[in-house]
């Protein structure tokens, strides 16, 4: 992908493969996290879940330890979204109020 990651003219935030990957990854991660942590439900409803859920068990650790890193990026990436927000705001103001002649 080239140019820049957000287009002024259409006002459209451009996503690259990254962030389909980190999209993708925060499905799986969540997907597996709420199977282990609806586990008992689930087997509860459905015995013969249990051998499919046992399965999951020995990546408990990697799965908690992917959601927490998933979770560290995605507030990173949502601070950032919002200070550009702000800043786009501000430079809104300032062109507003005339003192900034152009942007």
């Amino acid at each position: 992908m080239t140019g820049p990651a957000y287009h002024v003219g259409t006002r459209e935030l451009r996503t690259g493969a990254v962030m389909e990957l980190i999209f993708l990854l925060n499905i799986i991660a969540l997907a597996a996290g709420g199977i282990l942590a609806a586990s008992g439900f689930i087997v509860a409803q459905k015995p013969n879940a249990k051998e499919l859920i046992d399965k999951l068990v020995p990546f408990q650790v990697t799965i908690g330890v992917a959601m927490l890193v998933l979770g560290l990026v995605n507030l990173l990436l949502q601070l950032v979204h919002g200070l550009i927000g702000l800043a786009a705001a501000l430079m809104a103001l300032l062109y507003y109020f005339h003192i900034l002649s152009t942007i």
